[in-house]
């Protein structure tokens, strides 16, 4: 599937899901990926960053984080978020930046899929923190959602799914919105 998007398609591809070690990475970006995103196996083998960031570059390389609230913050899931890590969020940013990486795609938990809006205070900490081009994904339920996300700074982009997936956006009209709020688009869809 990846080989026929990337003939077809004429915009920079993440890939994720599966990357187990430095061979599956090179099966990807052979296929047509630009870059491609690193989470659970990252925990269990951290070189793993760095050593598709010594053959492909940093930028080839995206920090999956997958986002779940505590009480004191947020703790970082796996296992497309069915199994706990133990470690906060700020800390796993932290830890992906010296590893390597070159840009962060955190994605909460709690609001993917649910359509009730981004967190916005798990974005404003990362980007915060964060010395990388971070892109916020999981709750978008309609253009408002991304225009209030859109003034948090130092965030480099949002992740849409189920709202372009099921037409509650409409990226034509997302832009027109935004060139009337004199925003910069910066939206990431998400096509899998």
């Amino acid at each position: 599937m990846l080989e026929e998007v990337a003939r077809d398609v004429f915009v920079p591809l993440t890939v994720g899901g599966g990357i187990r070690n430095l061979g599956d990475a090179e099966e990807l970006f052979g296929l047509g990926a630009d870059k491609i995103a690193i989470n659970t196996a990252s925990f269990s083998n951290p070189s793993l960053i760095t050593e598709v960031a010594n053959k492909f570059g940093s930028q080839a390389v995206v920090g999956s984080v997958q986002a779940q609230r505590t009480l004191g913050g947020w703790e970082c899931l796996v296992e497309q978020g069915r199994d706990r890590t133990g470690v906060s969020v700020i800390e796993r940013v932290q830890q992906l930046t010296n590893l390597g990486a070159g840009e962060l795609l955190v994605t909460s938990v709690d609001n993917d899929g649910v359509q009730r809006g981004f967190d916005a205070e798990l974005a404003e900490v990362v980007a915060a923190t964060s010395t990388l081009p971070v892109v916020i994904g999981g709750g978008c339920g309609g253009i408002d959602d991304v225009l209030e996300m859109v003034k948090i700074e130092k965030l480099s982009g949002l992740a849409l799914a189920s709202a372009l997936h099921f037409d509650i956006v409409n990226l034509g009209e997302l832009k027109a919105k935004m060139k009337q709020q004199h925003q910069k688009p910066m939206i990431e869809g998400n096509f899998a």
